[in-house]
């Protein structure tokens, strides 16, 4: 690490105990100088992760904003040979809605992506309003009707007697329980019941003191496969779809979802048992309008 000298101004020689104190200051000033050195490296390598995420983000932004433009023509024109009163071949016809239902599977990604890059580098700002959690439900179970119906489902909505309003951004909560929704409708079986309920919350939950009360505590249940210990610890990172025996979408649903959560002020989380279904919670906080 370096040398350290000593010497006297008068002659006459070093004892041992002059020896070990030079040798004591050298393993402090050998510690001082190591933790200096790992700090200054750890700070170092924490500004270049700073400027890979900002780049990935500032790439994600720009990619998705570029195909944007082209990908609103080819839903536009898909849409419009499908809407035209003209017979055309069955293979055409087929050929014209896969490449509108996969337009539409892109544009949902690219939605994503841009949301994502928004959230991680800090400019997605919350339009915040008085918002009525059950009526922001109840849209969202009308948006979910047609999934809901492919599969003959049933969605049960459990709602107290006097309205939960709360103070957020509307079109964000609406994108919160899409995601969980539109999840618990992916992975329930057919003819099964997916229950959506919320509630005021002023006591903490068991194992849950960390959440911030009051609160509206919402949860959204499925009788689905169940999430494994395993993939509960990882399920709200980007791009988790799961293991193979669950279908999957982008990736992005449940980080998106933890993130506006969290913007908001509030937790996320989930509890399941395999075989036995999903649960997951959401709380936020109950702020009255400034």
């Amino acid at each position: 690490m370096g040398v350290l000298c000593a010497g006297r101004r008068r002659a006459r020689p070093f004892t041992e105990t002059n020896a070990d104190l030079l040798t004591t200051l050298g393993q402090h000033a050998i510690l001082a100088i190591r933790n200096a050195w790992l700090y200054q490296r750890e700070r170092e390598t924490v500004a270049q992760l700073r400027q890979v995420e900002q780049m990935k983000s500032d790439f994600f932004s720009l990619v998705s904003h570029e195909l944007k433009t082209p990908l609103t023509a080819i839903r536009t024109a898909t849409g419009l040979l499908l809407e035209a009163k003209t017979s055309r071949p069955a293979t055409e016809l087929r050929l014209l809605q896969n490449t509108e239902r996969n337009a539409e599977r892109l544009s949902a990604l690219v939605s994503d992506l841009l949301d994502m890059a928004r959230l991680e580098s800090g400019q997605m700002a919350l339009s915040r309003q008085a918002v009525e959690v059950g009526e922001v439900i109840q849209e969202v179970i009308n948006v979910l009707r047609p999934l809901t119906e492919a599969k003959q489902q049933q969605i049960a909505v459990q709602l107290p007697s006097t309205p939960l309003t709360i103070w957020a951004d509307r079109r964000r909560l609406e994108q919160v329980l899409v995601n969980l929704l539109s999840n618990a409708v992916k992975f329930a079986p057919e003819r099964s019941e997916v229950t959506v309920w919320a509630r005021e919350l002023k006591e903490p939950l068991a194992g849950k003191e960390f959440l911030s009360l009051p609160s509206v505590l919402v949860g959204v249940s499925d009788t689905g496969p169940g999430i494994s210990p395993e993939e509960q610890a990882h399920i709200f990172e980007r791009f988790q779809r799961g293991s193979e025996q669950r279908p999957g979408g982008t990736g992005l649903g449940l980080s998106i979802a933890q993130a506006l959560v969290e913007l908001h002020g509030g937790q996320i989380w989930v509890e399941s048992e395999i075989g036995r279904g999903s649960t997951f919670y959401f709380t936020l906080p109950l702020e009255e309008a400034p």
